[in-house]
């Protein structure tokens, strides 16, 4: 430990950001779109006492943002079948006429 904390000035903490970041044993996936590259320099960009919370805030964020991308997509499935229902309500109505 001594010589990750030396060799890149990383502590216990900083590591354990990162692994929640890209992914360990426990959660394979981690947070879409973090590589390891990104995940040291989120690490590197707080100091040990602050970077698990900072991460927890990231984490809602990020959940936040997927959930919005989610919404979107069913907004415009939803609009893209309520465009054929309409064509058909009218080709139905033109038969009745």
């Amino acid at each position: 430990m001594s010589d990750i904390e030396a060799g890149l000035g990383l502590k216990r903490k900083h590591l354990i950001a990162i692994s929640l970041l890209v992914g360990n044993d426990h959660d394979m996936n981690g947070v879409r779109g973090i590589g390891l590259d990104n995940a040291l320099h989120f690490a590197k960009a707080f100091n040990e006492d602050d970077i698990l919370n900072r991460y927890g805030s990231f984490r809602v964020i990020n959940i936040f943002l997927n959930h919005l991308k989610y919404l979107n997509v069913m907004e415009n499935i939803v609009l893209y079948h309520l465009k054929y229902l309409n064509k058909i309500w009218l080709f139905v109505h033109f038969l009745l006429l």
